[in-house]
């Protein structure tokens, strides 16, 4: 058969056409094979793995996080560190350990944390809270190892609720917030449980407290710890900016 200079023409426009079809097709395969639809349709936006949040997009977090537990925290915040920074050094006894323990994990502890006499929990407490300022991973290790039932992140709430301007509260969903957010890493299961140990805490502490010394006035490490916590609980999504009043 023979083609004149049209009919070539147009054999390899048809051709390529169906080349870039085919190319467009595979990248889109590609694409969608790597991109999660509830990504795509969750009411919220996704920061995943951005290291460079705004101040307005912290703000949001921190908000959402107050909404729901914001009542409850500055009324126990008021009287346990109230009677803990009464003492000169600061300590805590018994009840408080408990009340800390219980604000953390519920009652499923209890029944390890009243294994510590009180005599222990002074003696513990006082030396782990001397040094927290100078040495966040000996006074943590000296909680952990000392006080039965007593993991980081509890001690992380003990040295809250004792210098609550300058340390954060560690658990699952800020830690793996962090790990996304701070270090740039893609997390697969956001529920997965906090496996570190004081040194693991004194780099998310580190981070809380530059983070919140970079968004100015008004912030501490908790704050900073409120929006990774609601992020992570909310598997890497933030509200939009446009709810921010």
């Amino acid at each position: 058969m023979i083609v004149d200079g049209s009919g070539a023409a147009r054999i390899w426009t048809g051709v390529t056409e169906m080349y870039l079809f085919s190319f467009n097709k595979s990248f889109l395969t590609f694409l969608i094979k790597r991109i999660h639809v509830s990504e795509i349709l969750n009411p919220y936006s996704d920061v995943f793995n951005d290291m460079r949040l705004t101040k307005q997009q912290y703000t949001v977090l921190k908000e959402e996080f107050d909404d729901d537990y914001l009542p409850f925290d500055h009324g126990f915040l008021k009287i346990v560190t109230r009677k803990i920074r009464a003492r000169n050094p600061p300590y805590l006894e018994s009840r408080e350990l408990w009340q800390i323990d219980a604000w953390k994990n519920g009652s499923r502890n209890y029944h390890r944390i009243e294994n510590n006499n009180d005599k222990d929990v002074e003696r513990v407490t006082r030396q782990a809270l001397s040094i927290a300022n100078k040495d966040v991973k000996k006074s943590i290790s000296i909680l952990v190892d000392e006080l039965e039932g007593v993991g980081i992140p509890v001690a992380s709430a003990i040295l809250y609720f004792t210098f609550p301007d300058k340390f954060a509260v560690i658990d699952r969903y800020a830690w793996n917030a962090y790990r996304a957010i701070g270090k740039g890493e893609r997390i697969v299961d956001w529920t997965k449980t906090f496996t570190g140990g004081p040194k693991e805490y004194e780099e998310f502490c580190t981070f809380c407290r530059d983070k919140a010394g970079q968004l100015g006035a008004g912030w501490t490490p908790r704050d900073v710890e409120k929006a990774l916590f609601f992020y992570g609980e909310n598997k890497g999504k933030i509200p939009s900016a446009s709810r921010v009043p």
